[in-house]
């Protein structure tokens, strides 16, 4: 009976060194941006820098209904591949795509921003870019008016109290 009970406490300081050992390794990769490739590699993204032409885009005057799509062409200037992690608009009125593969050093990309004409008035809309910059993303943004337009074409003026 003395020898079980020996066992089993030897068994138990065994269960909680490997707890222990598991919790402290999980601390050092807490706040850590990992990327996982499909290959099942992880590492940490260096940080490099992008060059947008332009970070805010006038779309004009739009017509209610009528989508537009417009470009942010963009350079990595940094020494280091450009990952674009994910890409966020303040609103469910614009829908963006662009290349998920990383962005070679010294190579252009584009993301594109669909923005739908759905509510009449002036918009300004931000598009964040959550990538592997220093300061880990850009603000983009599109601006413009959407009108109504009658039958015949003429544009209505909208009546505000």
């Amino acid at each position: 009976m003395e020898l079980n009970i020996k066992s089993h406490h030897k068994l138990i300081k065994k269960v909680y060194l490997i707890l222990i050992v598991v919790i402290c390794i999980s601390f050092l990769f807490i706040g850590k941006k990992y990327i996982i490739y499909p290959i099942g590699e992880f590492f940490e993204p260096k940080h490099t820098t992008v060059e947008f032409r332009l970070k805010e885009i006038d779309l004009g005057k739009l017509k209610k209904g009528e989508p537009k799509e417009v470009c942010f062409p963009f350079t990595n200037t940094g020494e280091y591949p450009l990952i674009i992690k994910h890409i966020e608009t303040s609103c469910n009125c614009a829908q963006t795509n662009w290349n998920k593969q990383p962005i070679l050093p010294k190579n252009s990309g584009e993301i594109r921003i669909r923005h739908n004409a759905k509510k009449i008035g002036h918009f300004l809309k931000t598009i964040l870019v959550f990538c592997n910059t220093e300061k880990g993303m850009v603000d983009l943004r599109i601006k413009g008016k959407v009108e109504i337009t009658s039958k015949t074409g003429r544009e209505q003026k909208l009546v505000t109290p």
